[in-house]
């Protein structure tokens, strides 16, 4: 009988709206943003065993973005949206072989909503960057331009923020953890209402109402909390937040 009330509830929510809509209104709203308010609201870190030389020219460029000598607990990580690593000499702590790449990979397992992204001065044929890749968003070369820097790291926002893309991210890994379909279900047509209302309530609501043992809700908070509901918003409605 529940199985039955959630598949009708499911198909009353299809019939509402699609990912359609909320691939279609997230290219409106990007396009809406302003750049140095994308730059604002995403927060970046990059995490290095020696200076982070980009670091100075990127928040003079308006970057919300910080340097973290090594790591050693992947928890620290939440505040963040985006994630520089460099591969060498990098979490020794947790993994001393594969360093960076397995930091990579327990950023990926810890929050799959994060864009991660390793820099490194390796050839891309070494283990460690080919371990790092399977887990990646990008990549970018340690030595790289200042406008290279500025041209991944504007496309990373973007993608950050993008509802759609967001979302890609997290049902993957819903799905990956066997979340129950129709919970996921009804979670992602929550979170298209509330994209297209700029305001969160519905989906923070969605969450909330799901049973407490469900392996799907720790997957969600980092949605919950993400930096695009900063923006969506004064985007959608035209008053500033």
């Amino acid at each position: 009988m529940l199985l039955t009330s959630k598949l009708n509830i499911a198909r009353l929510l299809f019939a509402r709206t699609t990912l359609q809509d909320l691939r279609a209104n997230s290219q409106s709203l990007l396009a809406r943003i302003d750049i140095s308010a994308k730059r604002r609201a995403v927060s970046i870190l990059a995490v290095d065993n020696e200076a982070f030389h980009p670091l100075k020219t990127l928040l003079d460029a308006g970057y919300n973005v910080r340097f973290s000598l090594n790591l050693a607990d992947v928890g620290t990580l939440r505040p963040y949206d985006v994630i520089l690593c460099d591969l060498h000499g990098v979490a020794t702590k947790l993994n001393p072989r594969d360093q960076g790449a397995f930091l990579i990979k327990e950023i990926k397992k810890t929050f799959p909503e994060k864009l991660v992204v390793p820099y490194t001065a390796l050839p891309q044929n070494t283990q460690l960057a080919r371990a790092a890749k399977i887990h990646s968003d990008d990549t970018i070369a340690k030595n790289a331009a200042i406008e290279r820097w500025i041209d991944t790291l504007d496309a990373l926002i973007d993608k950050s923020i993008s509802p759609f893309e967001k979302w890609k991210r997290t049902r993957a890994a819903l799905i990956d953890n066997e979340a129950d379909a129709i919970e996921v279900a009804i979670v992602e047509q929550a979170l298209i209402r509330s994209v297209l209302s700029g305001n969160r309530v519905s989906f923070e609501s969605s969450v909330a109402n799901l049973p407490s043992a469900s392996n799907a809700k720790p997957i969600l908070q980092g949605l919950i909390s993400a930096a695009i509901w900063e923006l969506l918003k004064p985007a959608v409605t035209g008053v500033p937040a």
